[in-house]
């Protein structure tokens, strides 16, 4: 059987290939011919879910022509190394996070690693760099953060004096019901 596979550029690519080839034996002969694509499309479908289907099975005959398209894997994200550094305790520590992850990312990691304390007297917490708190919901590289800056880790505390303190008051109470 003859398969005809049309690259993106225009070009045209004949492939001989038995009657019982599978769309692996078709990634492969393409391999062979110096163009290694993994994504195979007949009529706007992706042929390369399954190695071993049958091209037949797929109703692949004499002629039948197959689109090529050539996209790139996502690459991973290269790792940055932020250091954070405690008001509380002033102390700094060094991670690495890919730039697509979230400053929540970067709290959930210092919480699991016991820096940001809980409890009765902490409140919320905040990162901020150079004079901006960073929002939680927005990635590390949308709030411009780069490989080797410093964040500063914020606490906020609660109260302001002995909690739970109860007023006695003498005789009868006024309550205005306007």
């Amino acid at each position: 059987m003859q398969v005809r596979v049309k690259l993106i550029t225009g070009e045209v690519i004949l492939i001989e290939l038995d009657d019982s080839a599978t769309v692996g034996d078709l990634q492969d002969a393409l391999e062979a011919k110096g163009r290694p694509y993994k994504n195979l499309l007949r009529f706007g479908k992706k042929l390369h879910e399954n190695r071993d289907q049958l091209l037949s099975e797929l109703g692949l005959t004499e002629d039948s022509e197959i689109h090529a398209i050539n996209r790139k894997e996502p690459e991973e994200p290269a790792m940055i190394k932020i250091k954070v550094k405690s008001i509380l305790t002033g102390r700094s520590y060094e991670m690495e996070f890919a730039p697509t992850a979230k400053v929540s990312d970067v709290k959930k990691e210092l919480e699991d690693r016991g820096l940001i304390p809980h409890g009765p007297g902490y409140g919320s917490s905040s990162l901020v760099k150079g004079r901006k708190q960073l929002t939680d919901k927005e990635t590390l590289d949308s709030n411009g953060v780069e490989d080797g800056d410093e964040l500063i880790l914020v606490l906020r505390t609660t109260g302001g004096g002995p909690g739970g303190a109860e007023a006695e008051v003498e005789g009868e109470v006024e309550v205005d019901d306007k």
